[in-house]
């Protein structure tokens, strides 16, 4: 039997593979040539670029929610829900803002753009009767509450993060 090796006699030597270093193997970092075509790069860019566009929208959008709100309940309104969804299937979407004040709920849906005009024209009918059957959904889910008045407003929101609170923007159709 070998005697166990010492600390200062031990060297650092795998037996099993050559002493020689194979050569390097250049990595795709080190090509010249790209490894996408110019087109499909520039593509890749495009929807990137997309991505990152949706997702500053997604938090403005959140970040002018609670704007809002926080202006309205020096109004003397009551937030009661904020960005409401119900379940799929039910044609609601979401409601940006559930106020009430008094006796009276508020759903309000607001609209950020670079003017006033065009957060207005943003509202379209179909959000309109998006926005009652999510009214209706959300008196179905909270019993307790239907006895109150209800009104669709509209808060418009320029570049500028001033405020244009419209009352009554619209009423539910039959």
């Amino acid at each position: 039997m070998a005697p166990l090796p010492t600390k200062s006699s031990t060297k650092r030597e795998i037996p099993f593979f050559s002493k020689e270093k194979a050569p390097a193997q250049k990595s795709c970092r080190d090509q010249k040539e790209p490894r996408l075509p110019e087109r499909s790069q520039s593509r890749f860019l495009r929807q990137k670029e997309r991505a990152n566009t949706a997702r500053k929208n997604f938090f403005m959008g959140h970040k002018v929610e609670r704007y809002v709100a926080f202006v309205l309940f020096f109004k003397g309104y009551r937030l009661l829900s904020h960005n409401f969804k119900y379940y799929r299937g039910t044609g609601t979407g979401e409601t940006d803002l559930i106020l009430k004040k008094g006796k009276t709920l508020v759903f309000v849906e607001v609209k950020k753009r670079e003017s006033f005009e065009k957060a207005a024209f943003a509202i379209s009918p179909f959000s309109q009767k998006r926005l009652v059957k999510s009214a209706e959904v959300f008196l179905q889910s909270r019993p307790e509450l239907q006895n109150h008045d209800i009104r669709f407003d509209a808060v418009l929101v320029n570049r500028f993060f001033f405020i244009r609170h419209i009352l009554n923007a619209f009423e539910k159709k039959e």
